[in-house]
């Protein structure tokens, strides 16, 4: 079974400003866990994909699984105000994984609270490193936190940002929500890079990160509700390009992707982060990645767009919101 992903399902900006609902909030208070796809892109500019950002809803809580560029304009689109993240957990330090940490930040801080409305420090979970990002993130904004504390009384607390850093393992135990970070291979020069499993109430959600095939990820995998997996993929006759062949090398393949998928053999599996490399005759088909990933795995797939939405409990993981219908 293959989904596609397209509808004409839009989320109206008006739905945030005049208050009439969160649909992500609402939906997180009825189900057992809620993960939101906030951007499933790479660091090509694209506006129908943002860079790679996930929201999980569980526990009462609102975690992020990285905050790529625009982030925090999708949480504006599900109506969710950017000082209502609890947590964000980093998977490695490539700019289309943390470029919208900024916004998130200095937004989320803003007292105005249908926007921001932080008042209690950031948490900023990540390897080794995180802490650089985090002094980085501060400096950057120093001054406009000290002029808006000053001048518009906002919470000295929600302008502070706190770095856990970890090696790998269980790294976060709140509400029922467990957090295990878990390595994975995105090559040897970029390390350290992790993906995540997160678990609650039973039922269980896995982001690869940035990744090789790697059996790490099969193992903490096995049997997940839904498992959120990048792919690379660029045209045959662009096989012998050295920069191709170097990017291709620090990816998954979508025939490697079904195999990771057949081997966890999660109710779901989902595509993001999708690194379509054009050729001579533009970029690959999806026809063709989706019979890649077929000739390996013949299980139940979906196409990930921004703003798609799953809600996870009993059964097969559903589609609670697709993404917008955008042109190709």
């Amino acid at each position: 079974m293959f989904i596609r992903t397209l509808s004409a399902v839009v989320v109206s900006v008006a739905l945030f400003v005049e208050g009439t609902g969160l649909p992500a909030a609402a939906a997180a208070q009825e189900s057992k866990m809620v993960v939101t796809l906030l951007g499933t892109g790479t660091p090509t500019i694209n506006i129908r994909r943002f860079g790679f950002a996930n929201l999980i809803q569980a526990g009462g809580l609102n975690l992020m699984i990285d905050a790529g560029r625009g982030a925090g304009i999708r949480l504006f689109q599900l109506g969710l105000p950017l000082g209502s993240v609890d947590a964000i957990f980093l998977t490695h330090f490539h700019s289309d994984h943390i470029s919208g940490l900024p916004d998130l930040y200095a937004t989320g801080y803003l007292g105005w609270k249908l926007l921001g409305g932080r008042s209690s420090p950031l948490q900023v979970y990540g390897p080794k490193g995180t802490s650089v990002v985090v002094e980085g993130l501060t400096k950057l904004f120093a001054a406009d936190s000290a002029i808006r504390s000053a001048d518009e009384g906002i919470a000295a607390d929600g302008t502070k940002v706190i770095a856990h850093e970890f090696e790998v393992g269980v790294i976060f135990e709140k509400a029922g929500v467990r957090v295990t970070a878990f390595p994975v291979d995105h090559g040897d020069k970029i390390k350290p890079a992790v993906g995540y499993r997160v678990d609650y109430a039973g039922h269980s959600v896995v982001f690869s990160g940035d990744t090789k095939y790697d059996e790490t990820v099969i193992r903490n995998s096995e049997g997940v509700d839904l498992l959120v997996h990048e792919f690379a993929a660029a045209p045959s006759e662009m096989a012998s390009n050295p920069l191709y062949i170097a990017i291709l090398d620090h990816h998954t393949a979508p025939r490697e992707a079904g195999r990771v998928f057949a081997k966890a053999s999660p109710k779901l599996a989902v595509y993001s982060h999708m690194g379509l490399l054009p050729g001579p005759r533009g970029l690959p088909g999806w026809d063709e990645v989706i019979s890649q990933t077929r000739d390996t795995y013949k299980g139940p797939l979906v196409v990930g767009e921004d703003l798609m939405q799953f809600q996870i409990g009993d059964g097969a993981p559903t589609i609670l919101m697709r993404g917008p219908e955008w042109p190709r």
